[in-house]
C-alpha cells in the first residue's frame, strides 16, 4: 500500500497530464496552430471575466479604504466587510460559486460559497445594528454601474 503523499502525487500527474492532453496537445494535433489559438483564446477570454468579477466587487464609490493603527478582530471583519461589496441574488452565487458574495467571503473563505447568501440576510442585519456600512447591489448590471462611476472618480482625482 501506498502513502497519502504518493496517492497525491500520481492524481496530480494523472490531472495534470489530462490537462495538456484536453488543452493543447488534442488541439494542436487535430487542429495545428489554429487549435492552439482557440486554446489561448479560450484562457484569455475566461480570464478577463474572471477578473471583471473581482474588479467590480472591490471597486465601489462607497467602499472605504484601509484603516491605519491597532487591528483586533473586531476593526479588521469591519474592515473586511466595508472595503469590498456583494451583489445579486442565491441562483447567481450558485453559478459563480459565491464569487458575487465578497463580503461574506472575505469573513469566511472557508464557508461553503452556495450558503454566502443566506449568510448574507444576517450579517446585514448585524451591520445595521452596529453601524457598519455593508454594500450591495442587486445585479450585475448594477455592480458594474458603480464599478465604472468609481472608474470615473479616480479619473477625475488625476
Amino acid at each position: 500500500s501506498s502513502s497519502p503523499a504518493t496517492r497525491t502525487s500520481h492524481v496530480l500527474c494523472v490531472h495534470g497530464t489530462f490537462w495538456w492532453l484536453v488543452n493543447w496537445i488534442l488541439p494542436w494535433c487535430n487542429h495545428g496552430m489554429t487549435g492552439l489559438a482557440y486554446s489561448v483564446m479560450k484562457y484569455a477570454v475566461a480570464s478577463l471575466i474572471f477578473s471583471y468579477l473581482f474588479q467590480v466587487s472591490h471597486n465601489h464609490p462607497n467602499l472605504g479604504c484601509a484603516r491605519q493603527g491597532k487591528v483586533n478582530i473586531d476593526t479588521w471583519m469591519k474592515q473586511q466587510i466595508e472595503e469590498t461589496m456583494s451583489w445579486g441574488g442565491y441562483f447567481v452565487a450558485i453559478w459563480l460559486g459565491g464569487l458575487n458574495m465578497q463580503i461574506e467571503h472575505h469573513l469566511c473563505p472557508s464557508h461553503d460559497p452556495t450558503l454566502y447568501y443566506f449568510m448574507a440576510v444576517e450579517l446585514r442585519r448585524v451591520c445595521k445594528e452596529r453601524g457598519i456600512k455593508y454594500t450591495y447591489e442587486p445585479s450585475f448590471f448594477h455592480a458594474v454601474w458603480q464599478y465604472h462611476r468609481r472608474l470615473f472618480q479616480l479619473r477625475s482625482l488625476t
